[in-house]
């Protein structure tokens, strides 16, 4: 159910376009969102818009048109299975930026996830001229972006 998100995109970027799709995506998720604060109490948003508008970009409007561009080119399984690489920066973003410990095994572990990773995808993103690179990066940076937002 999680990974259907890819599907969807792959299937409605070439029509949409990388930009609408994600409005579109986005806008959704606002209708339901406005009838829920407006049902609560408008305060949440006065008080808080700015904090919300950040992570809205970092945990959503961003990275949902990042990995629409990837999909452009990378199939939405490989998408998906690069999504894995969340938690993964979850952590590293965790150790740089708050200064969370990482003992030996914690590194170990996610090492051993980025290159299980990598395996998994390897074979759809080795392409002789490097055609996939950038949409792999831009998927990559869409995690990553997850990753700064969780923390």
């Amino acid at each position: 159910m999680w990974g259907a998100s890819f599907l969807f995109i792959r299937v409605g970027v070439t029509d949409f376009g990388v930009a609408p799709l994600m409005a579109l995506r986005v806008g959704i998720g606002v209708v339901f969102l406005a009838v829920v604060l407006v049902a609560r109490s408008t305060t949440i948003l006065r008080t808080r818009a700015f904090p919300l508008l950040v992570v809205g970009i970092l945990n959503s409007a961003a990275p949902f048109c990042l990995f629409a561009y990837a999909e452009l080119t990378l199939s939405a399984g490989v998408t998906s299975v690069i999504n894995a690489t969340t938690p993964l920066w979850g952590g590293f973003v965790g150790f740089l930026w708050l200064r969370d410990r990482l003992s030996a095994l914690r590194t170990l572990g996610l090492v051993i996830g980025f290159f299980g990773v990598l395996m998994l995808v390897w074979d759809q993103i080795a392409t002789p001229d490097g055609s996939a690179v950038t949409p792999l990066i831009t998927a990559l940076g869409a995690t990553l972006l997850y990753g700064i937002a969780a923390n």
